[in-house]
């Protein structure tokens, strides 16, 4: 795949470290940039790279995201994606446990949610697993099972009526996931620093 650059176009969300990135940003900066991934993907891998303590290591990411997209990122699509990078390392550092998953609001069908969830952490296991920095049997029980969890539910269905046991049952499972990176940021990046 080739990363296809708009002639003239401009991320729209570009701004300095500080201005937060939004889901539907990183969904219209996907589409116009021509990323054949899921925004919600797009954040998990980062999140999955921050979290296995890879965070500081712009060379290493820049050949994992070119390995990712299957073309080398130009110098606006790498700038653009490590905005991301240094959101999510500073949200996972938060000591209010500040960290949000990028998703789609609550207004869009459940179907679609569903997708972003799956799509995350598929995108989180894939970050993590690019840094090469761990082996599964160098990781403790809980953090096989966390990784574990996480590949069952980027295995979710998509195909899910709307109604308040599916919202509920969603809710809980973003949460979890929410939860589940943090912790593996707190065992794996943290202990590095």
């Amino acid at each position: 795949m080739k990363v296809k650059r708009v002639q003239g176009a401009r991320a729209p969300w570009y701004r300095p470290p500080m201005d937060r990135v939004t889901y539907q940003q990183l969904l219209d900066w996907t589409q116009t940039e021509g990323i054949g991934h899921h925004p919600s993907e797009v954040h998990g891998l980062v999140t999955g790279w921050v979290c296995a303590g890879a965070g500081g290591d712009a060379g290493g990411f820049r050949a994992g995201l070119a390995n990712w997209l299957d073309a080398d990122p130009d110098n606006s699509t790498f700038r653009q994606i490590e905005t991301i990078r240094e959101q999510a390392t500073t949200d996972l550092a938060d000591e209010e446990l500040g960290f949000r998953l990028l998703m789609p609001q609550d207004d869009v069908p459940l179907a679609e949610r569903t997708k972003a969830i799956s799509q995350w952490c598929t995108g989180f296991l894939s970050g993590f697993g690019m840094t090469g920095r761990y082996r599964q049997s160098e990781l403790s029980g809980e953090l096989a099972e966390i990784l574990t969890d996480l590949s069952r539910v980027s295995q979710i269905e998509e195909d899910v009526p709307d109604d308040e046991e599916n919202e509920a049952d969603l809710t809980e499972i973003i949460e979890f996931v929410r939860m589940a990176a943090l912790l593996v940021y707190t065992e794996c990046a943290r202990s590095i620093h």
